[in-house]
């Protein structure tokens, strides 16, 4: 019985070991909350990860260059793959 998103798929969703590999492919070593955005396709805004990163939830290992914050990689993609919500 398939549902909701994945309905009509042929495969099963990418495993977490395997998007974890292809998010560290795919983004650059460090990279701001805007590419993020864009990089994850839209899950998480920019304004979120501010908003995150304010409350002491978000990545860990931020860079400050002047008003930027940036992320980097590895960190990132393990605090993503952390917030999967597993069903």
């Amino acid at each position: 019985m398939t549902c909701g998103f994945f309905y009509g798929r042929k495969e099963p969703p990418m495993a977490e070991k395997d998007l974890k590999e292809t998010l560290l492919d795919a983004l650059p070593p460090v990279f701001t909350r805007r590419t993020a955005a864009k990089l994850t396709g839209g899950l998480l805004a920019a304004g979120t990860l501010a908003n995150l990163d304010c409350r002491g939830r978000g990545p860990s290992g931020t860079v400050r260059l002047g008003r930027k914050i940036a992320y980097r990689r590895e960190e990132f993609v393990d605090w993503l793959v952390g917030r999967l919500d597993r069903r």
